[in-house]
């Protein structure tokens, strides 16, 4: 079943899924319209939603509240019937379309944090309702994706993604696929600029407005504000002042300049203009906005009415946009916005809290592209000490997942960290077991090689940063070899087509696929199949799978598999048709050297697999490079890249050596291979010979190096060219290291 929420998203699904019951609303639906609608389109097994149509560069702010009624609320109204017919007690299928929600793409700039990529905040906070559901609902198999804004569509079709248990969201972009995760950053002192002096964004004496300011975490980062900066603090509540805040400032008074509490509704627009209107006539002006509120009102999805749910999302969707309306023109140092780790855990129970905080995120990056202040977002972890769940019962189940009670000190110094570096979102959380057991009891998004597959460190700035130059001077036409891939896209998915064949019926030349079902360690074994290929045939079998020759068991690590088809699939048919086609691939450039390196491999693959042949025979014969070299040269697409890369590599010499003349830049290659960069490199840097100290072609193969030697040994325009199995040897001369290129 399609479900469009606006006529333009409708469209598109009916034109895409033309077969499938459709529904067009028109997002003011009732749970009881939306139930007997559900009920007369009958059984539903794949439901497919669209979220409405938004435009990043659409200025209407406001309009983002509104949206909320046909984005989340209409989803969740539409949950809400789906439980009353009873569909929780069997599986169904999900599948979540937004469009620009998640930053993909993003840079840093003098500006503290700008991104790059357009932003549609609007309906992050589907991301958070639909991510807690499928842990609520676990049987429903739930495929949440973000395509890029307009109405174009993948090559690959969303439904053929696999669905995520956790609801984690995929992305698309330029047809790559990207998934979000957390990476640790790891900050090297303080934030020490070219002068040495630390930088912040914080002054001394400087107003600040804290909405929520009176709550725990609020009341904690004024504390730190008065006592260190001799900061004018104002809190903007919903509540009446009573004695507990008046407790609170005298307590507070102590330290510096007593806080000011002012009763107004954020999520007014005429409420918090006032506010600010009094604050400005009081104190000049606001030097910095800080929107700490919180309103929890945890339930599950079945028990949970939608005022409950709109009651937690007004606190982070309406107070961000009345924020964003109010301080449009205010010079302000910074605006801060405080998320919670929630918008990665998305938890049973805090659908609505999930919702808002996604949606805070994707805002601050929003706003950040369209105020002339940095704009930040911390995303905290547990607090157990002060704010909404600061108790003992509370601080033990978070520890039996593996977190820690926040302490305020350390968390004031991560702010410190966010707010003086280009950063545009932190995370910061304390566990009480090893990071990766936390990250596995919560299921947050992690790099596929662990939390440290891939980190940040903070480092004191060396020299300026050359990007903006660059950026400035490279210019990049890829029309080209687009329309040369494009040209050879029919013949490449032909190719891949036979290439899945022939791995299919080679290994069934060694005994694989005979039976229906087969345990892949004891096919390992009776195959013959060396050792060192264990992992080659794991990574085929997948492959194999997902184009429908086989079904795995066992989840993430298979341990045996079905044989779709278990007929044997002769040989000698499928290289006939090989020959056939042939001569029409190699006239493409492209894929010229893929098909001859993937014939040589395929047609002797069984006595490779069980050691008859070694690869290496096949691939570099008689120790040549001429196989592989196609690869990477003399093909148009690697030939593009190269010389993309290649220009900015001058850009980046050419700006270093006005920064610094005299200063002998050193470069690095990392697994240079067959030189197919380098030979051009060595071409660009001629003009600059005289100030390149050393060119270092580094690869893991002897051979590689033996090859670069004669090609390049005694050519090379620089001062002088290293050869290296690795860079063990640099390590004495990183801190002058330039240029690194792989």
């Amino acid at each position: 079943m399609l479900i469009g929420n606006d006529p333009l998203g409708y469209k598109q699904l009916t034109a895409r899924y033309p077969q499938a019951v459709s529904l067009l609303l028109d997002g003011n639906e009732s749970i009881e319209q939306l139930t007997e609608l559900l009920r007369e389109a009958g059984p539903i097994e794949h439901l497919i939603w669209l979220a409405p149509t938004t435009l990043a560069q659409d200025g209407d702010t406001d309009g983002m509240i509104r949206a909320q009624q046909g984005g989340v609320l209409g989803c969740f109204r539409l949950i809400k019937a789906l439980l009353a017919l009873a569909l929780d007690q069997q599986p169904l299928e999900w599948t979540v379309i937004t469009r620009g929600v998640l930053t993909v793409f993003g840079e840093a700039s003098s500006r503290h944090q700008v991104v790059t990529e357009p932003v549609a905040p609007a309906h992050a906070s589907v991301h958070g309702l639909i991510s807690a559901m499928a842990k609520e609902y676990s049987h429903w198999r739930v495929r949440l994706v973000d395509l890029p804004e307009g109405d174009g569509w993948p090559n690959l079709d969303p439904l053929l993604l696999p669905a995520d248990p956790r609801g984690d969201a995929l992305a698309c972009r330029n047809d790559v696929w990207y998934r979000q995760y957390l990476a640790p950053c790891l900050p090297l002192g303080g934030a020490v600029g070219r002068k040495g002096k630390v930088e912040s964004l914080y002054r001394d004496g400087g107003v600040y407005l804290v909405i929520g300011g009176a709550g725990g975490i609020g009341r904690l980062w004024s504390e730190y504000l008065i006592r260190t900066r001799g900061a004018q603090v104002i809190w903007l509540g919903r509540r009446e002042q009573n004695s507990q805040i008046d407790a609170t400032i005298a307590e507070l008074a102590k330290l510096g300049p007593a806080p000011r509490y002012i009763s107004a509704d954020a999520s007014k627009y005429a409420a918090l203009q006032q506010a600010v209107i009094q604050i400005s006539a009081e104190y000049g002006r606001i030097h910095g906005v800080i929107h700490a509120a919180i309103q929890l009102e945890d339930q599950s999805l079945a028990r949970m009415d939608q005022q409950r749910f709109t009651a937690g999302l007004v606190a982070k969707v309406d107070v961000c946009v009345r924020l964003a309306e109010v301080f449009e023109h205010q010079p302000l140092d910074f605006m801060l916005l405080f998320s919670s780790l929630q918008s990665f855990t998305k938890s049973a129970g805090q659908s609505n809290y999930a919702a808002g905080c996604t949606f805070k995120n994707a805002f601050g990056h929003y706003l950040a592209q369209h105020r002339a202040y940095p704009v930040k977002v911390i995303n905290w972890g547990y607090w157990g000490h002060v704010g909404s769940v600061a108790s003992e019962d509370y601080r033990r189940r978070m520890a039996e997942v593996g977190l820690g009670s926040i302490e305020g000190e350390q968390a004031m110094a991560a702010l410190e960290t966010l707010l003086a570096r280009p950063l545009s979102q932190l995370t910061f959380l304390r566990t009480s077991r090893r990071l990766s057991d936390t990250f596995s009891s919560l299921e947050l998004p992690r790099h596929p090689a662990g939390p440290f597959g891939e980190y940040g460190e903070i480092r004191p700035e060396a020299y300026p940063s050359l990007i903006a130059r660059m950026k400035k001077h490279l210019v990049v036409d890829s029309k080209g070899v687009r329309a040369t891939t494009q040209q050879a896209e029919a013949q490449r998915a032909t190719i891949d087509a036979l290439q899945g064949r022939l791995l299919y019926s080679q290994l069934q030349q060694l005994g694989w696929f005979g039976r229906e079902r087969e345990i892949i360690a004891e096919m390992k074994q009776r195959s013959g199949l060396m050792s060192m290929y264990y992992r080659w045939i794991d990574r085929s079998l997948d492959e194999l799978a997902q184009r429908g020759y086989l079904h795995m068991e066992g989840g993430n690590s298979p341990t045996a598999y079905r044989v779709i088809n278990p007929q044997p699939l002769a040989i000698e048919p499928l290289w006939t048709e090989w020959e056939a086609q042939k001569p029409d691939w190699l006239e493409q450039a492209s894929l010229k050297a893929e098909v001859i390196l993937a014939e040589a491999t395929l047609r002797v693959l069984p006595e490779i697999l069980d050691g008859r042949i070694a690869a290496t025979d096949i691939i570099f014969p008689d120790s040549s490079m001429a196989m592989v070299e196609g690869i990477y040269k003399y093909n148009p697409v690697s030939d593009f890249f190269n010389e993309v890369l290649l220009d900015a590599m001058v850009e980046f010499v050419k700006g270093r050596l006005e920064q610094s003349p005299e200063t002998p830049i050193l470069i690095l290659e990392i697994g240079a291979g067959t030189g197919g960069t380098s030979a051009r490199a060595f071409e660009k840097l001629r003009p600059y010979q005289r100030q390149i100290g050393e060119y270092c072609y580094t690869d893991v193969s002897q051979a590689f190096l033996m090859h670069a030697r004669q090609a390049y040994g005694l050519e090379t325009p620089t001062s002088v060219i290293s050869f290296s199995m690795s860079t063990s040897l640099w390590r004495s001369r990183v801190s002058r290291l330039v240029v690194m290129i792989w």
